[in-house]
């Protein structure tokens, strides 16, 4: 696998603070923000005095200063160069400090924009590309003299796409060799994706493609996934190569390994019969644009240890939310549907039959948004369905299955038993029993599922194909 530059570890170092060289240490380790300490340390907060009777005296109160970098050298010589640190003086003569990121390598560029390349890795990379980097194997079956182990490596594996900025985006398989001195030998692929494109600093660099690659991968197996590693540079300069340290990066790359067979592997793919994957980045960078509450559900919600309860009100308010960006909060606007409703009162006011108390009571309780029904938004989501998966579902839901039964008399369909579910758990009313949520949840992240499909311009067919094998529950 990936041999990284700089292994996680606790490091000796020299920090330069308001100009003076001093020494403390630092750990940089996967999954925590780097950390070390630093001794001898200028200005750190001594205020001469003196008391009543004379007596100088100095007092240290402890406080904490802010640096947007702060730069140092390991004693392994590499430099590196701390994002947004901050020292905190709590003993004399010793501070702890911490950053939000580090980054470490033999040259660390002062420019403010200082890389132009980054390869990186998330996990389900290899479950995206939906190729296999080994193209032939050639294994014998009885020893002779001479014989041959080989394998040949499969060129559709490594893609590259351009995007409309002009950045060249890849998506590789690299080999790893190992061999031991005439006695084994093997050969491990592993996936990565690098980027070539316009100078920016590392926190730019991680928003525009890693934090998206690694929400797209989960998005695409339905699993957390983390980001192993990423690495920083300068184009024909490798010697200004750097290892980004910090809470999100794990440090620990992995290799190619067969995705799990028997069951969903990925939702989406990308290739030459698929997709761009500079398209599906434009495509979700605009889902997290337009339907932020809808993003954050395939974001966030999908990978919390969450409850079935909170599972569902997570999922519901992200569909309606994504109808209301598509199709408004009502079939007319709000400022209409005010001017309506005045007009309808005020023809009302004064009417045989109709008193001041029926007149407070329609003022208090008639809506003044005029937005849709909660089942009318989700029968208007299940219609914008492909045909294929409308089929799947409409088999499943009509009849009603008798397992719904109970929450509502004689519903009208799903959707108005969907809706009234949400309204009880939202509102205080009657619980479903734990096997009629289950399958309601199911049913509305179908949907969500399906309409995310359809705004990155992707096919439905491996979650109708899941679906058809029964590793994807529909109720």
């Amino acid at each position: 696998m990936k041999k990284l530059p700089i292994s996680s570890d606790e490091y000796q170092c020299t920090w330069v603070v308001d100009g003076a060289s001093v020494t403390g240490t630092l750990e940089l380790a996967g999954g925590k923000i780097p950390r070390g300490e630093i001794f001898d340390i200028p200005g750190e907060g001594w205020t001469p005095g003196v008391d009543s009777e004379g007596v100088e005296y100095r007092t240290f109160e402890p406080n904490t200063r802010r640096f947007p970098q702060l730069r140092g050298r390991l004693r392994t010589n590499h430099e590196v160069v701390l994002i947004d640190a901050q020292i905190s003086y709590l003993f004399p003569g010793q501070a702890h400090l911490w950053a939000k990121m580090a980054l470490c390598g033999l040259e660390v560029s002062k420019e403010a924009q200082p890389f132009n390349t980054i390869e990186f890795q998330v996990g389900g990379l290899t479950e995206l590309s939906g190729h296999r980097p080994l193209k032939e194997m050639r294994l014998p079956t009885t020893y002779v003299p001479d014989m041959e182990y080989s394998v040949k490596w499969n060129a559709e594996a490594d893609q590259t796409w351009c995007a409309d900025t002009d950045e060249e985006i890849s998506l590789k398989f690299a080999p790893n060799a190992k061999w031991d001195r005439g006695y084994s030998y093997s050969v491990s692929p592993y996936p990565m994706i690098t980027v070539e494109g316009a100078p920016r600093t590392a926190e730019q660099w991680i928003k525009d493609y890693v934090h998206p690659l690694a929400e797209i991968t989960q998005f695409a197996t339905t699993q957390k996934q983390p980001i192993s590693w990423v690495l920083l540079g300068t184009q024909g300069e490798p010697h200004k190569t750097v290892q980004v340290f910090a809470r999100e990066i794990s440090q620990e790359p992995y290799t190619a390994s067969s995705p799990y067979a028997g069951g969903i592997t990925t939702l989406l793919h990308v290739g030459p019969d698929n997709g761009s994957l500079a398209k599906l980045l434009n495509n979700w960078r605009s889902i997290q644009a337009d339907q932020d509450i809808f993003f954050d559900y395939l974001t966030i919600s999908l990978t919390d240890d969450r409850s079935l309860e909170s599972r569902f009100l997570a999922v519901i308010p992200a569909l309606e939310s994504y109808h209301s960006v598509k199709y408004s909060m009502g079939p007319i606007s709000p400022k209409e549907f005010k001017k309506q409703r005045s007009a309808v009162l005020k023809r009302l006011k004064g009417t045989e039959g109709v008193t001041a108390d029926d007149m407070k009571w329609l003022e208090e309780w008639v809506s003044t948004l005029g937005t849709y029904q909660l089942h009318d938004r989700l029968r208007r989501l299940f219609s914008d369905l492909p045909e294929e998966l409308q089929q799947r579902i409409a088999s499943k839901i009509d009849p009603l299955p008798e397992s719904l039964n109970g929450i509502i008399q004689n519903p009208r369909d799903v959707w108005q038993i969907m809706g009234k579910v949400r309204n009880n758990l939202a509102h205080g009313g009657k619980h479903p029993e734990v096997n009629q949520l289950l399958s309601l949840t199911r049913l509305a992240h179908t949907m969500a599922v399906s309409l995310a499909l359809q705004d990155l311009s992707l096919p439905e067919k491996s979650l109708i194909a899941a679906i058809d094998r029964g590793d994807w529950p529909i109720l």
